[in-house]
């Protein structure tokens, strides 16, 4: 089920997403120039683009879209332009009802874009009377140290099963995390050995929190590693008193209802229009 959020609402999301995704590319510092990673600010509207991995969709997109005020057409084609000197793909999302003009999936789509996939922007509001639900003891949760980070990075690209430049950079990413005063980490381990991880950011303020990440190693898969690691982020941000938590995945995906059972709740879906490299 899907909450009724108000546009305020909505754009108050997206533009915690864009916050955070500006904080995970500068915090690659200097590696994020021979990564390619680049963030570019155009009004309302924010770009992220990755040469390393140009046809990875997180790390090649537009937030904030359509959003606060109308899409127009020169923003579109100054992200076209801007793909194509960089020599990247270039993600836009439709939130139905919400983005405007209400025929913005048409803009894009007379552009060269087309609809790839759905996802879901799901919260988590701590509450008093959440019970959390059981947990398997074989899974034991810590976060990550000084020590242990390429431990974690290496479990968080083998987890996701990524290659060459999106490993590089997710990589990179994942490093930065560990230690990072906005940023905590998680390492999850079956009978001693690292299973999978999760990285939680925090907005400046501290009022709110993104769960950006979670990933399994797939033997480990089936496990309740994944449950483990959200648990882990609602325990930290109820102790913090972060009033709210979101995550991002995959429409009706396995993810999508796992966070449901752990107490989140769908704030509303995004449809992914993409204009690939065929352009070039």
């Amino acid at each position: 089920m899907v909450n009724q959020l108000n546009e305020n609402e909505i754009a108050r999301y997206e533009q915690l997403e864009r916050e955070i995704y500006t904080m995970l590319f500068n915090s690659v510092g200097p590696q994020a120039m021979d990564l390619g990673l680049t963030t570019m600010q155009s009004g309302e509207v924010t770009q992220f683009a990755c040469t390393e991995s140009p046809k990875v969709t997180i790390l090649n997109r537009l937030l904030g879209l359509g959003l606060g005020k109308p899409a127009r057409h020169e923003e579109i084609d100054l992200a076209i332009r801007r793909s194509q000197t960089l020599k990247v793909s270039c993600s836009a999302y439709v939130i139905s009802g919400y983005t405007h003009p209400l025929n913005l999936d048409e803009m894009l789509e007379q552009r060269g874009f087309t609809l790839k996939a759905r996802s879901s922007v799901l919260i988590f509001e701590p509450a008093a009377n959440f019970e959390m639900p059981a947990l398997a003891g074989e899974v034991k949760v810590q976060r990550v140290d000084e020590a242990h980070r390429e431990d974690f990075a290496e479990t968080m690209c083998e987890g996701f099963e990524l290659r060459g430049g999106f490993w590089r950079a997710w990589e990179a990413i994942s490093q930065a995390s560990v230690g990072h005063p906005q940023q905590l980490s998680y390492l999850a381990y079956v009978d001693d050995k690292p299973a999978g991880g999760a990285t939680l950011a925090f907005t400046k303020d501290g009022h709110s929190a993104v769960l950006y990440a979670t990933a399994t190693l797939p033997e480990y898969r089936h496990h309740g590693v994944q449950t483990a690691l959200v648990q882990a982020a609602l325990t930290e941000v109820s102790s913090q008193k972060v009033a709210t938590l979101v995550g991002q995945t995959s429409y009706e995906s396995n993810a999508q209802h796992n966070l449901e059972r752990n107490g989140f709740k769908i704030a509303y879906l995004r449809d992914n229009y993409q204009l690939g490299l065929e352009y070039k």
